[in-house]
């Protein structure tokens, strides 16, 4: 697995004030956190009343995986991700690129405020 240069901490060590995923962040908060932010954000409205236990089995990754990128604990990796999607059927990684947390009017994350033309559903597009 490549190595990130320099020491980045957990996404959920970047929380100022109030917890993960909706508190404040650091004003000096990498890119990456807002990312990982909106990927959490993502993943839990995807989830619903679904088992986690058994949404990770379906994705073949390890539930602590799963409860990890929930609560902030690890980074997103892209098959973690794409195997996520394809079990769920939805998108999880955003579509725009998404602005800095200190940027963000009044919290509201990306996948609040859909895109023109984009589809509200939170479902992963269908292929033509």
């Amino acid at each position: 697995m490549p190595r990130r240069s320099g020491s980045y901490r957990t996404p959920r060590e970047w929380v100022a004030e109030g917890s993960w995923p909706d508190g404040s962040f650091a004003d000096d908060s990498p890119t990456a956190v807002a990312y990982a932010v909106e990927i959490a954000r993502r993943l839990e409205r995807s989830i619903g009343d679904r088992s986690k236990a058994s949404l990770a089995r379906e994705a073949n990754i390890e539930r602590s995986t799963l409860y990890d990128l929930l609560s902030g604990r690890s980074w997103p990796d892209a098959i973690t991700i794409a195997q996520l999607e394809q079990a769920l059927q939805a998108r999880l990684w955003p579509d725009h690129p998404v602005p800095m947390l200190t940027d963000r009017s009044a919290g509201k994350a990306e996948s609040e405020v859909p895109a023109e033309g984009a589809s509200t559903t939170g479902e992963a597009p269908q292929a033509s």
